[in-house]
């Protein structure tokens, strides 16, 4: 049958007949849409990541780093102008299915921690090598950490995106629990020595 035909197309990777939707719109394509179905598609993505992962992360890293600000500037603007739409959808997501999102968000948030985590040097307290991933934390060593939140510094998941997309100096980083945090910033403000904390994993 001819590539596109009454709303069907053929796969050129899987050979199966199936309805236009069920194929990604490309305006470069003959006909609008890619020669491959979306199942397929998804596969070769994934197959051509796992194979260049350390390359397509670099360039990922190179065009946040070059066009930060630009990136920035394109975020606010669609969410002052979507507000309402953005509100609705996370809205209609939560009611549907309300543990299915919750679940979603704790894990995509654990995966960024642990990678802005690992980029910093480990997961794991610098000070007392605490590796509970639920009591860790970034630390500004030189106690900036609240100067260069008011000069634009992101804080919480999008701090973690910014180590990970190198949008960000990063020399003054390091991974605590949140216990050395406290200890760190309680040395900075009343002095009188190094405070140490040992931890001890509780017996199961």
């Amino acid at each position: 049958m001819p590539a596109q035909k009454d709303g069907l197309k053929k796969c050129n990777k899987c050979g199966v007949v199936k309805k236009i939707e069920e194929f990604y719109k490309n305006k470069g394509m003959p006909g609008g849409f890619l020669h491959q179905c979306k199942k397929c598609w998804l596969e070769l993505c994934s197959q051509y990541y796992k194979q260049n992962t350390e390359k397509i992360n670099q360039c990922v890293k190179k065009y946040y780093k070059n066009n930060a600000e630009e990136k920035k500037k394109y975020a606010r603007e669609y969410n002052q102008k979507n507000k309402e739409k953005i509100a609705q959808h996370k809205s209609k997501v939560y009611r549907e299915d309300p543990k299915k999102e919750k679940a979603r968000v704790a894990g995509w948030n654990y995966k960024r921690r642990l990678q802005a985590y690992e980029i910093l040097g480990g997961a794991f307290c610098v000070r007392c090598k605490r590796d509970d991933l639920e009591a860790l934390s970034i630390n500004h060593k030189n106690h900036d950490g609240g100067e260069r939140r008011k000069d634009g510094e992101p804080s919480g998941s999008r701090l973690y995106m910014a180590i990970i997309n190198g949008t960000i100096d990063i020399s003054d980083l390091e991974v605590t629990c949140m216990t050395c945090n406290w200890a760190h910033y309680w040395e900075h403000k009343h002095g009188g020595g190094h405070y140490e904390i040992n931890w001890v994993p509780k017996k199961t």
